[in-house]
């Protein structure tokens, strides 16, 4: 299964039982704006969209999760805000 980047922060966001807050911002002007900051580098990492695919760990180790992708991150959420 595949997770964007955008799902696993939807997922936190509802686990901390908070309201999370999407604006759009074109790529030409985040663009121009990191490279006036120097953050050029960054913002080519970051404006990729991040998939997780956890198919060939699966295959190659025959690894399967105990827990299902939104039952680990509230674990993890939990966690963190229990040891802050």
């Amino acid at each position: 299964s595949y997770w964007s980047t955008s799902e696993i922060i939807e997922i936190i966001y509802r686990n901390l039982q908070k309201k999370s807050l999407w604006f759009y911002m074109p790529q030409n002007l985040l663009n121009v704006i990191c490279f006036l900051f120097g953050y050029n580098k960054e913002i080519r990492k970051m404006s990729n969209p991040l998939k997780i695919n956890d198919e060939n760990t699966r295959k190659i180790i025959k690894w399967s999760p105990i827990y299902s992708p939104d039952a680990s991150i509230k674990k993890a959420v939990d966690y963190f805000i229990k040891n802050q």
